[in-house]
């Protein structure tokens, strides 16, 4: 009686990995067989991109809102990666939104200056 239930336990746990594995070469066969479409399909998408990022007047304007409150030491990083973001010029505009009661209110003035003078629109 405990050798036929080994040998069922046995059965149930070979079967389980044959399955396991057979499901394994489904998935690569699956890939291998869809892998030409979805190039092709990634390379009509990246072509639509380029012809909307070339287009500017179908991208939407940007802002993006920097809340800031007695951080000193982050503001300067803060503003210039928000201005260092790849977007067409002049549809990408940047407000600091400063509440601060210390001397960060005078550094973001003079970042502000400094970006202004870099072409970003920095509010």
């Amino acid at each position: 009686m405990t050798d036929l239930l080994i040998i069922i336990v046995y059965f149930i746990a070979s079967l389980f990995l044959f399955s396991y594995g057979m499901n394994c070469y489904v998935v690569v066969w699956l890939y291998l067989r869809t892998f030409r479409k979805g190039a092709a399909i990634n390379a009509a998408i990246e072509r639509d991109q380029k012809a909307i990022w070339n287009s500017p007047g179908t991208l939407p304007k940007v802002t993006t809102q920097i809340p800031l409150y007695n951080e000193l030491n982050v503001a300067e990083r803060v503003m210039r990666a928000a201005a260092a973001m790849d977007y067409p010029p002049g549809m990408h505009e940047i407000q600091i939104l400063d509440d601060s009661n210390d001397e960060t209110s005078q550094h973001i003035d003079k970042i502000a200056e400094l970006l202004r003078a870099e072409d970003a629109d920095v509010s």
